[in-house]
């Protein structure tokens, strides 16, 4: 076994933290997210109708979209999702926070939760799970399978330029709203091909899994607080810029939380099986553990990882363990936390301060 020097680290119950105490990949929500009922409101009287009604005059077009929108979505936990309207709520004007634009943050809000299961729905074919959520995924159920299942994902993340174009064209933040919207489209896309290429490499490189990370889940996540904050009338680029560097960082520990998660929960209790272990993903995991493994235990691991063989399997979680994956994990996890504090503080606008700093103190530090 490797001799691991376990530092003194503080005790930490963020959401990030969660499979600690519980062992499951289980998130409780932000303290102030307390209204989804008006969220799903909105998703269901708003946003699905007009989903579906966009070809209806093809015949089963609109039971389809109505039957894909309400079984995958959302994807992942909708605790994530909850910088959107976490951003909007303290940033903007109590005078802006009309109903009607009350309806279009949650239409912003499920536009992002649209974006994820995109993502969610290609990821699963391409990595061949056949649950997620504790659910079949989509390819295995849908009428069409694979085939049909990829023109669904491809779908429903261009339905938020749709929404936009209809509910705020003539609002003063519409084209960055256009623009945001487009540009995580095409970033998760690009990540979500960096990361297919990824398990080709032979040995996974923190590098790569940066690449990975930044464009799959960092800059993906970050449109959400994005958006929110053009739409509560934060029309300057440098602010936004800004917004987008912290939030970044927050996706990359998301991702990192998943990447963990495949390690640290089992199948039964995340709700989808252990593709990386499977598929020899470059994961932070994956990669952190070959910069920290003695050379013997490197080419074990390079001999069992990417393989079907739940022995094998076994043996790399094992490999993890010897390194106290969970201490590194941990390390890593306060470096990026301390790292955003110092950026929260660099932010000249004071109530996105207080929103960055509620999101990060949710996801690091407490859930409740």
């Amino acid at each position: 076994m490797a001799s691991v020097a376990t530092k003194s680290l503080p005790k930490l119950s963020g959401a990030v933290f969660g499979q600690f105490s519980r062992r499951k990949q289980l998130i409780k929500r932000h303290w102030l997210d307390t209204k989804t009922d008006q969220y799903y409101d909105v998703l269901r009287r708003i946003v699905i109708p007009e989903c579906k009604n966009i070809a209806s005059d093809v015949p089963g077009y609109p039971e389809r979209i109505e039957e894909l929108l309400t079984y995958t979505n959302p994807a992942f936990s909708d605790a994530w999702n909850f910088t959107t309207e976490l951003v909007y709520r303290i940033v903007a004007d109590e005078s802006h926070q009309t109903e009607e634009n009350i309806n279009k943050m949650y239409i912003i809000r499920a536009s992002m939760d649209l974006l994820f299961t995109m993502s969610a729905v290609l990821d699963d074919i391409s990595d061949k799970s056949d649950s997620r959520r504790g659910k079949k995924s989509w390819h295995i159920i849908c009428q069409g399978g694979e085939g049909a299942a990829l023109f669904d994902g491809a779908q429903i993340g261009l339905f938020p330029l749709y929404l936009f174009k209809k509910f705020f064209r003539n609002d003063p933040g519409y084209i960055p709203l256009m623009e945001t919207a487009l540009m995580a489209y095409i970033k998760v896309a690009i990540g979500q091909t960096i990361d297919v290429l990824g398990q080709s490499n032979k040995t996974p490189v923190m590098a790569e899994y940066k690449r990975i990370n930044y464009y799959k889940a960092g800059q993906f996540v970050a449109a959400g607080p994005a958006l929110a904050a053009i739409h509560a009338g934060i029309l300057s680029e440098d602010l936004i810029e800004k917004t987008v560097e912290i939030f970044t960082i927050a996706g990359r520990m998301i991702q990192t939380w998943d990447d963990f998660n495949d390690y640290y929960s089992s199948s039964d209790q995340n709700g989808k099986p252990s593709c990386d272990l499977i598929n020899g993903g470059t994961t932070w995991v994956s990669a952190k553990a070959m910069e920290t493994f003695t050379p013997s235990q490197a080419a074990e691991f390079m001999e069992c990882y990417g393989s079907a063989d739940p022995n094998k399997n076994r043996r790399v979680i094992e490999l993890y363990d010897e390194i106290d994956m969970p201490n590194l994990y941990t390390e890593y996890m306060l470096e990026n936390y301390n790292y955003c504090q110092t950026l929260i503080k660099r932010l000249p606008h004071e109530r996105l301060r207080e929103a960055c700093s509620s999101y990060l103190e949710w996801l690091v530090i407490r859930e409740e």
